[in-house]
């Protein structure tokens, strides 16, 4: 990956030429990609206005995406795996598609309820809060079999079942 910079002079972060801010949670998605890939940045804090002090590592992650018509086919051919829903519970009272609910913010306490044997389909509304959790998985343990359901459970209101409400 010999086109990726880092740059910290004003506490942004460079990555293939493009400037974003330095999130809190550290995770730093480039979306717009098929295969996204994160950079990973940890760090630690001097002081109340969240200086960067150093970077403590990088790394990079990829993440494989799943469209919605690749899990409609994995349903179809009954193809074991699990689907688990990051979204908040007045989401999921709102529109599901009958994956386990575990939200973000729960995520760290829940971890068991990933399994390591199979295939597992992360999904939120659009994307982004799953592609957060799987980075974050598998900064905690590489034998995740994970999948990022691209376009989330919007994607799989317009395109395969209209019946599931859109909000």
């Amino acid at each position: 990956m010999s086109d990726v910079k880092v740059g910290l002079p004003n506490g942004d972060c460079f990555t293939n030429n493009i400037k974003v801010p330095l999130p809190e949670l550290g995770f730093i998605p480039r979306s717009g990609l098929k295969n996204v890939t994160l950079a990973v940045f940890q760090w630690t804090l001097r002081d109340q206005n969240y200086k960067i002090s150093a970077i403590i590592s990088i790394m990079f992650q990829t993440i494989k995406q799943l469209t919605v018509q690749e899990l409609k086919q994995w349903q179809d051919e009954s193809k074991d795996f699990t689907l688990m829903d990051v979204r908040n519970p007045d989401e999921f009272k709102y529109a599901n598609i009958n994956g386990t609910l575990i939200p973000m913010s729960e995520i760290p306490d829940r971890v068991s309820e990933f399994p390591k044997d199979k295939p597992v389909v992360v999904h939120c509304h659009h994307g982004s809060r799953s592609k957060k959790v799987i980075a974050w998985l598998q900064e905690q343990d590489s034998e995740y079999n994970l999948y990022n359901l691209e376009g989330g459970i919007h994607a799989w209101s317009e395109q395969i079942d209209t019946d599931v409400p859109m909000y």
